[in-house]
Formats: C-alpha cells, sequence, structure tokens
C-alpha cells in the first residue's frame, strides 16, 4: 500500500470553492481501480491550508491511475485555480494491503475458497451480535470479568449456549478471555454499551430486524428469480448437502490432504462418513494402488456413484451404506479416514467411532482424523470456529491437542497432530497407527 499525501494551500477567501472542487475531484477519483479510501481534513493552525490522504492498494495502481485519469480529474474539477501552493508526497506504508475479508473474519493460512464460505456464513455473526444485544450481554459485563456460567445467571440464558455465545463473539473480537472469564474488548466497549456515546447497538438491531432479514431475503425474487424456497424432495436436499460438502474438497481440501499422508503401505481405506467420496477420489488419485470404501447413509449413494463413474475410478472405490454411528467398521482395512465428521458429534459418540476404528485395523494401521480443530482460549478464536459451535450445540469440536489426545485414548500410538499449511474449512489433521 502506498500513501499521497498532499498538503494544499488554498488562495485566500476561495476555501469554499476550492473544498467544493476538491469534493469533484474526490467522487471522480473515488471510481478508480486500487483506491482504498481517502481524506480531506483542514489545519487547525491554518484553516486555509487543507490536507488529502489518498490509499492506494499498490504503487502500479496509483501509477495506472496517473497515466490515464488523473489529467482528465484535474480538468473536470478547476482545483488549480483556487489554490496557491501544493506539495504532493507519496509515502510507502510498511503495512501490507488489507485482506479481502475485514480483520477478524479472514483466517490466516487458507485457500481462497475459505474466504467465500465464510461471507457466506456471515448472517450468522450478525444473529450472534443481535442476540447479545437483546440479551444486553455487553452492558451486564461493563468494565467487569464474569464466567460464562456467572453471565448465563444474571441474564437468565441458557448455560451452554452461553459460553459457545461467548466464544462466538470472541470470533468478532467483541469480547476477550481472562482466564476461565470473559470481558468486553476496548471495541465492544466504545461500541456496544448503552452508556456509552459511541454506542451503535440501535444501528445494529435496526438493520437485522426480522422484516428487514426477509426483505433482504427475497432480493431474487426483486431480480425476476422464482421465490427462494426449500427442496421439496428431500433426496434433491441432500444432494444439496453433499456438493457442498464437495465444495470444501474441490477448493483445496483435498489437495491439502492428499498432501499430508503417506498412503503407500495402505491397500484399502475406509471413508467413514464419505458423503459423495470426494476425498476418496483425490487419495485414489494420489495414491495408484490405494482402493477405498465410502461408508455413509444409503441416502449418498447416488451421487458417489456418479462421481466416481465421472472419475475413472470405479473399479478402486465402492459405496458402503451404512451408519458410521453404529455398528464394527468393515475388517480388511490399512487406513481409516475419518474427515470433517467428529468436530460435530458429542465426545461420547467421537471416542465410540475411535474405538472402533481402532478395533478394525490390524497391526500397522493408521487412523486419520481431519477437521477443523479451534484454538482454546488465550489463543484468539476464530469466527468461523465459533459460530459453527453454535450451529451444532452438541458438537465437541476439539482442539488439536485435545483430539490428539482421544487418539491416544482410542490405543492409537505415534500420534502426529499439525496443522495444514492451507486449508479451506479443516484446519489440521491427526494421524495414528495400531501397534
Amino acid at each position: 500500500m502506498i500513501v499521497k499525501l498532499i498538503e494544499v494551500r488554498v488562495k485566500q477567501g476561495l476555501l469554499a470553492e476550492y473544498l467544493e472542487s476538491q469534493r469533484i475531484w474526490n467522487s471522480e477519483t473515488r471510481r478508480s481501480p486500487g483506491l482504498m479510501g481517502m481524506f480531506t481534513g483542514q489545519s487547525r493552525e491554518d484553516p486555509e491550508t487543507v490536507w488529502l490522504l489518498f490509499f492506494w492498494r499498490s504503487r502500479p495502481d496509483y501509477e495506472d491511475w496517473m497515466a490515464t485519469e488523473h489529467d482528465q480529474i484535474a480538468e473536470k474539477a478547476g482545483a488549480r485555480e483556487r489554490y496557491e501552493s501544493c506539495r504532493v508526497r507519496i509515502l510507502e506504508a510498511i503495512l501490507d494491503a488489507p485482506d479481502l475479508l475485514p480483520f477478524g473474519l479472514a483466517p490466516g493460512g487458507t485457500q481462497e475458497a475459505a474466504d467465500i464460505q465464510l461471507w457466506s456464513e456471515a448472517y450468522r455473526a450478525t444473529y450472534v451480535l443481535r442476540t447479545a444485544l437483546r440479551l444486553a450481554l455487553f452492558d451486564s459485563l461493563g468494565t467487569a470479568e464474569r464466567t460464562s456460567a456467572e453471565l448465563a445467571a444474571e441474564l437468565s440464558a441458557d448455560p451452554n449456549q452461553m459460553e459457545r455465545l461467548c466464544l462466538a463473539l470472541a470470533g468478532m473480537q467483541l469480547l476477550e478471555p481472562s482466564g476461565d472469564r470473559w470481558r468486553n474488548t476496548e471495541l465492544a466497549l466504545r461500541t456496544l454499551r448503552k452508556s456509552s456515546p459511541a454506542y451503535q447497538g440501535d444501528m445494529v438491531l435496526y438493520n437485522s430486524r426480522p422484516q428487514l432479514v426477509e426483505y433482504w431475503s427475497k432480493l431474487g425474487e426483486r431480480l425476476g428469480l422464482p421465490a427462494d424456497v426449500p427442496p421439496q424432495d428431500k433426496q434433491a436436499d441432500i444432494d444439496q448437502f453433499l456438493a457442498a460438502m464437495g465444495s470444501t474438497a474441490g477448493g483445496g481440501q483435498a489437495e491439502a490432504l492428499a498432501e499430508a499422508v503417506d498412503l503407500g503401505d495402505c491397500r484399502m481405506l475406509l471413508d467413514v462418513g464419505g458423503g459423495g467420496g470426494h476425498y476418496s477420489i483425490a487419495l485414489c488419485r494420489a495414491w495408484p494402488e490405494l482402493r477405498c470404501t465410502v461408508l455413509d447413509l444409503p441416502q449418498s449413494e447416488p451421487m458417489a456413484l456418479r462421481l466416481v463413474q465421472a472419475a475413472g475410478l470405479g473399479d478402486r472405490i465402492r459405496f458402503l451404506a451404512g451408519d458410521y454411528r453404529a455398528g464394527e467398521f468393515p475388517a480388511g482395512l490399512g487406513a481409516v479416514l475419518i474427515s470433517n465428521v467428529l468436530r460435530g458429534e458429542p465426545l461420547h459418540s467421537v471416542r465410540d467411532i475411535l474405538a472402533r476404528a481402532w478395533r478394525a485395523l490390524p497391526a500397522g494401521g493408521q487412523l486419520i482424523v481431519t477437521d477443523e480443530f479451534p484454538e482454546r482460549p488465550p489463543a484468539p478464536m476464530d469466527l468461523r470456529q465459533g459460530l459453527f459451535f453454535l450451529h451444532v450445540p452438541d458438537g465437541a469440536l476439539l482442539a488439536l491437542e485435545e483430539m490428539a489426545a482421544e487418539v491416544r485414548m482410542a490405543g492409537f500410538e505415534s500420534v502426529r497432530a499439525e496443522r495444514f499449511p492451507r486449508w479451506v474449512t479443516l484446519n489440521g489433521i491427526v494421524v495414528g497407527r495400531r501397534k
């Protein structure tokens, strides 16, 4: 990013005319690609001196604007006749240009698909903020610190949901942990307490009121689309869910998984809750000797078979209809993959699934768990993970180290736990072997 700093000395008596010229200049420049923002202000010591700041994403963006648009805008604005002198400086910022998403929304080290997915969930953050304001949570906390249980008792709320609400608000940088307690961040104190002169809660509540949300939900209809209604066919709804899960795999997650595992000694892998088989397809492409069995509910079979056949892997990937929550896993395996499954399960179910995976594997067989593993306070909470806490109220959503401990407790050894260097939704992997 670069900053263009301009000091303008306006001719005496022409300040109003100059500011009108500058308004035209700013309005025309605002349309230029690469412009990130601008500021116009008067000097306190000398009202005839005006300071201008223009923030450009890069020097090439600025130089392109200078070569193509600057002179035309200058002629249209006519500011030159209204000032005595103009001193220009170009400042090189030491900070990188901001990411696509605002600070606090974009997780680090992601594929671009992660940003798109998070935009699709942004409405959830709206309701987190609205609910916290309706509870008067920020006012209740004030400048004090409380546990989520204390907050729940004071606000007559469910204790389990209150803890998850606090985690989501931490992902929005509105609360921060202090041991096992929560406190308002400076941002929340300035803008979300009713006693603050900069209180923004009324605007939030107005913008998120149900009738306005309903109005926006019908944007497509105003553009001529048919009414947006849920699929009436249950299978169509299932297929849409499977396709959505496939978007994560196709956005770079399957590639990251294939790079993180070694299946050179594995001939048969069980893909637990494998849905449309997206990860099995990626692993079979990466490991030519590998065969996979996708275990999922019968409703997933039509899409899985279509995708497997389209990938030309019908002779190496088969579908096994069943519920991964019940029954023993098949024998003859070299590896068990549990991808994007366990975070939505309660802890007792996580332990049961891991135990059945251990029983199904022979000596030397490996367990591979990939999922979205949240940080735990006092580490910063990622917004997506905080939202998922509320989306699946009974999900364990274990941290990476916690999942590794559960894998060890299930009987696996040589446990490896690490973050993916890049990821879409699933940010880590735990691998263990059975001796």
